[in-house]
């Protein structure tokens, strides 16, 4: 589910943005699970752009793998491109 709080942060800076929903999260296929809740936490930084990131398969696999585990979660973090600086 899409952050409220985060649209309206950041709405102004979205509408500027070529591609808005790299930076809003909840694609498919995400997990959404509670921080809180997870007695593992991972997060995989990816040095590139959202598009470049998610095509990865060994990287989607992973976060598949670890987020299945009902105690473990697993995020990802994508570097912004140049409209979003």
């Amino acid at each position: 589910m899409i952050d409220d709080k985060f649209l309206a942060e950041y709405e102004n800076l979205l509408y500027q943005t070529e591609r808005p929903s790299r930076y809003i999260g909840d694609e498919y296929g995400s997990y959404d699970k509670d921080f809180n809740l997870a007695e593992g936490k991972f997060l995989f930084v990816f040095p590139d752009k959202y598009e470049i990131g998610i095509s990865n398969f060994g990287h989607k696999i992973i976060y598949d793998l670890i987020n299945k585990k009902k105690n473990l979660l697993c995020d990802r973090l994508y570097a912004p491109d140049k409209d979003f600086l």
